[in-house]
């Protein structure tokens, strides 16, 4: 009932975001470019709103999943030379990535709709970390280093380049990880059995690790270790079960991330002194950047891309600035610095409607949990929301100088292809849920157990 309650208003939203992008598209002079944008875009979300619907899910979230696609898409029309006919090919590019990441969408959502129970057995484990070793070797031996080839610690190895198209493996780990986690920390029937012998909680704490150490040792890669810690962090707090553990293990962190701002000092520009030894050569690399990171935040007379930063988004004042001549070019504007673009393009009255996109959407996850029954769907919808909206807010922290710069894009603005499918398959996933019916066989996980006991015989 409450879904077709949603019906009407959710459409009423839709139309009023995209008439209200139309209209501003056409006071910047670029409302022909956008409404070709739209001829796809409309069809799309109509589709999408059909399917929800018609499945009883959340529509809400295909509002703020709308809105902030249509920001991403703004930015590009208003951004359009004067002088190219019909849309630009970096136009005609993202709307492929964007079909494609729709049709990946759909197609998670069916798979997860369908073998959720077996997703959350424990044999799906070995399986989940042997895929996302899988991409992370991938991106070891494939991967294409990006950043400063003058400053070897501020080059790091993030992406793949695969028929053309450039992919972040770690985007799809963060799916991944979400999915692991839940199994290991959010089934109640398991909360009081060890698993190996151990605590849930100590294996929730190593497999954090050891998704977190190789973004930071192999890859150079701070952005994702850090959401990826956060998020962990939070679920162990939310559904640790053992207190005393969670505590433990949260004073253990604390030590070990006072140790690391000391080593940050101490040693920030000493990694040649460790070259032999690769693997503290490459901890000390890591520690000079981000040391030289929080150096720019704090010195904005260093330069980087904090000060350019700062420029766009003063030159967007309130609905954008009134010729194209004054837009301010951002480093990596395209995906790391998006927000910066974003303000400095329409203004910071739609920054302001975008940070508010991501709150609602990160509410809505919330609602998503607290109508599911079953503790192991409920961790889901936490966690993928956690991801979401984390992402969002350390991004938008980066753009506005509140935070070292970390190479986080803004998921559904940001114009990579891994950030775009990524967003939308973690957003599917929480439609499916939203459905509130979402349950977990128990003849499934006894048969598979007794198949185990069967087998130890």
């Amino acid at each position: 009932m409450e879904s077709v309650n949603q019906g009407m208003p959710v459409l009423l939203g839709l139309f009023l975001v995209q008439a209200a992008f139309l209209l501003y598209s056409c006071w910047r002079g670029k409302g022909e470019v956008f409404i070709r944008i739209s001829l796809i875009l409309i069809p799309l979300t109509l589709v999408t709103f059909g399917v929800v619907h018609l499945m009883k899910g959340d529509a809400y979230l295909v509002i703020w999943n709308a809105l902030l696609l249509n920001m991403g898409f703004l930015i590009q029309a208003v951004c359009q030379d004067l002088n190219e006919e019909g849309l630009s090919e970096s136009i005609q590019k993202d709307i492929l990535k964007l079909c494609i990441a729709f049709a990946l969408a759909y197609m998670a959502a069916i798979v997860f709709r369908f073998v959720s129970d077996w997703l959350s057995l424990e044999i799906m484990i070995p399986v989940f970390l042997l895929f996302q070793t899988g991409l992370m070797a991938a991106l070891q031996f494939l991967g294409r280093e990006v950043g400063n080839a003058d400053q070897k610690e501020q080059i790091a190895k993030i992406v793949m380049n695969l028929g053309g198209i450039d992919v972040q493996p770690m985007e799809f780990i963060k799916i991944i990880y979400v999915f692991v986690l839940g199994i290991i920390l959010c089934k109640n029937e398991y909360k009081d059995k060890r698993f190996l012998k151990l605590p849930r909680e100590f294996w929730a704490a190593a497999y954090i690790l050891f998704t977190a150490v190789p973004c930071i040792l192999l890859f150079n890669e701070g952005g994702s270790a850090l959401i990826l810690l956060l998020t962990g962090i939070v679920m162990v707090l939310l559904f640790g079960d053992k207190r005393e553990i969670v505590k433990l293990y949260v004073s253990i962190g604390s030590i070990l991330a006072g140790a690391a701002c000391v080593l940050t000092l101490l040693l920030h520009d000493k990694y040649t002194l460790f070259e032999r030894v690769p693997v503290l050569n490459k901890l000390i690399l890591f520690l000079d950047k981000v040391y030289q990171r929080f150096y720019v935040l704090f010195s904005p007379e260093a330069g980087g891309q904090n000060i350019q930063s700062q420029k766009a988004i003063a030159m967007g004042s309130l609905f954008g600035p009134s010729t194209n001549r004054y837009l301010v070019y951002v480093p990596r504007q395209e995906e790391d610095m998006i927000f910066s673009k974003l303000v400095g393009t329409t203004g910071i009255v739609i920054g302001i409607i975008a940070i508010g996109a991501i709150f609602l959407m990160f509410r809505e996850g919330l609602v998503i949990a607290r109508k599911n029954c079953d503790s192991y769907y409920k961790g889901l919808s936490i966690g993928f929301s956690l991801v979401l909206a984390l992402e969002g807010a350390v991004h938008i922290a980066c753009n506005l100088s509140l935070f070292p710069i970390t190479g986080i894009p803004l998921y559904f603005v940001s114009h990579g292809f891994s950030s775009m499918t990524g967003g939308m398959i973690m957003v599917a996933f929480l439609i499916v849920l939203s459905r509130g019916t979402q349950e977990r066989s128990l003849y499934v996980e006894e048969t598979y157990y007794e198949r185990i006991r069967n087998l130890r015989k």
